[in-house]
């Protein structure tokens, strides 16, 4: 009995885990971000339009960013790299409004 359980495929190896958590951990602070957004440009003083501009300039990149990365994981057959970038990319993304500077 042991042995048909060791031919059995696991389904969460660490690659699995590795990225749904990272995906967990982006989802979340994404979602701080864009909670907590409004108020951080009001407190810099930008007008209400330019959260409307922010927002639709990323959800086009995001649009942009998927076929892209979709497009080079289906010609490469290798899809943890692009992923990793990807979050990668997000956090540092989500990190760098910290450094955002006060508008004149």
């Amino acid at each position: 009995m042991s042995s048909a359980r060791s031919t059995r495929p696991r389904r969460l190896n660490r690659t699995v885990v590795g990225i749904g958590l990272a995906s967990l951990f982006s989802d979340w602070s994404h979602e701080i971000a864009t909670t907590v957004m409004p108020v951080f440009l009001a407190t810099m003083g930008v007008a209400a339009a330019w959260l409307g501009i922010i927002e639709g300039v990323s959800d086009g990149l995001s649009s942009f960013a998927k076929m892209a990365s979709g497009y080079y994981t289906d010609r490469l057959r290798r899809r943890k790299p692009i992923a990793v970038a990807g979050y990668l990319v997000t956090a540092l993304g989500t990190a760098s409004f910290g450094g955002a500077p006060a508008p004149p």
